[in-house]
């Protein structure tokens, strides 16, 4: 994560009536599993003012394994889902789930992820 700002984003994509707040992180890709490698991404994470969410809150200067959707109309890509589609990679490389719902939380290894890159 290289930055973070606060945007209303339309997630319906109809008329503008259906905003609702995001965390839009900048993201700097170092690997990608699927999909392109490279570059910067933006990933928005909903975060409605005043309500809960189970979105996870990401933090710049940390490294994550992120599953995202793909981004249409110039927006940010979304989290494929709040409680899977983000890991913290730690310091020694293994990786955490960053969700509170423990019961819902994928668990990921190194080996699932090379896997990933290797199915066709």
């Amino acid at each position: 994560m290289t930055a973070e700002r606060r945007e209303d984003i339309d997630i319906d994509l109809g008329p503008r009536e259906d905003l609702v707040a995001h965390d839009v992180y900048t993201v700097a890709v170092e690997r990608a599993y699927r999909g392109v490698a490279g570059g910067e991404v933006e990933v928005a994470v909903a975060a409605p003012a005043g309500r809960p969410t189970a979105e996870p809150r990401l933090e710049v200067g940390a490294r994550y394994v992120l599953f995202l959707a793909e981004s249409f109309d110039g927006r940010p890509r979304h989290l494929l889902n709040p409680f899977e589609a983000v890991h913290r990679v730690a310091d020694d490389g293994s990786l955490a789930p960053v969700s509170a719902e423990d019961s819902l939380t994928l668990r990921l290894t190194r080996e699932d992820l090379d896997a990933m890159a290797d199915a066709p």
